[in-house]
């Protein structure tokens, strides 16, 4: 929506917001710091609001959910595509049984969705 933010500065936060450009980094957590961001966006002229605007819509569309998506899926890409020369000897028996975990997750689902539509057969219509 275009809304700087005023948070505390701390892991996560200051990777999102940047201090004076798309909104307000506190080192304290106390109202007269809190206060006090908010007087410097007040202060602002009318462009200089809209820039921060712009830039806080600019840091909610790179972590939006859809981006987050795409960076996310191209990464495994990615990964998928690289060769792993150095993987240990187990990593096959992890494989195999992460294969055979899933599998049976998916039969314990099957027969609680069976139990649960004997138990309550309108549920399953």
């Amino acid at each position: 929506a275009g809304t700087p933010v005023v948070a505390i500065d701390a892991p996560g936060v200051r990777e999102v917001v940047c201090d004076q450009s798309n909104g307000r980094l506190l080192q304290n957590e106390n109202i007269d710091e809190f206060a006090t961001a908010l007087e410097w966006y007040k202060s602002k002229s009318i462009l200089e609001k809209k820039e921060i605007q712009a830039q806080a819509k600019a840091t909610a569309f790179e972590f939006s959910m859809q981006r987050s998506t795409d960076k996310a899926i191209e990464y495994f890409q990615r990964l998928n595509q690289k060769s792993f020369k150095h993987r240990h000897k187990e990593y096959d028996s992890w494989t195999s049984a992460l294969h055979y975990v899933e599998a049976e997750w998916e039969r314990i689902k099957e027969m609680a969705d069976a139990v649960g539509a004997a138990i309550n057969p309108e549920d399953s219509q």
